[in-house]
């Protein structure tokens, strides 16, 4: 589910795929986990969600960045500061 977005802006094989020298972004999602939407539980500066109280099911359960947990059982646990901007290459849609 990230391969080809990645090549679409140029960012492949830095990320997008799990090979030797790729940045090591991944997520392990739990299919049947239930839950429920709640503002309170989203990792936002907003104070309200369009999802409200709306029954799922699937979570994320671990986030890695760069081959570091960032996001674990729904909590941060991820220093601040640990974004980087990937430039992507310019115009590379139109060729």
């Amino acid at each position: 589910m990230s391969e080809n977005p990645a090549r679409l802006v140029g960012l492949y094989p830095r990320t997008g795929t799990l090979q030797v020298g790729s940045d090591a972004d991944l997520v392990v999602f739990d299919p049947r986990w239930r839950h429920t939407l709640e503002a309170a539980t989203q990792h936002s500066a907003a104070d309200y969600t369009l999802y409200e109280g709306r029954a799922v099911i699937g979570a994320p359960v671990l986030t890695m960045q760069r081959g570091e947990v960032i996001v674990e059982q729904g909590q941060v646990v991820a220093r601040p500061g640990r974004a980087r901007f990937l430039a992507t290459e310019t115009g590379h849609l139109y060729r």
